[in-house]
């Protein structure tokens, strides 16, 4: 069963609206988790270029790039 987060009709409608004014944007994905997390594998979240989350959720404050 695919997560439901890979094919949220929002999140592609907010992508193609970035893609049509020329915005920096990334599409961050939780692939993996350690410990107590309320974000599960497949979470998806949707970023400016500046970093500032505009749809979506990765999950609390001990949230890492790597």
């Amino acid at each position: 069963m695919m997560s439901k987060y890979v094919f949220d009709p929002s999140l592609a409608e907010a992508v193609e609206a970035l893609r049509a004014q020329d915005t920096p944007f990334a599409i961050a994905t939780v692939i993996r988790t350690a410990g107590l997390t309320a974000a599960k594998p497949g979470a998806k979240a949707l970023l400016r270029g500046d970093g500032t989350i505009m749809q979506g959720w990765l999950g609390g404050a001990a949230s890492v790039a790597r």
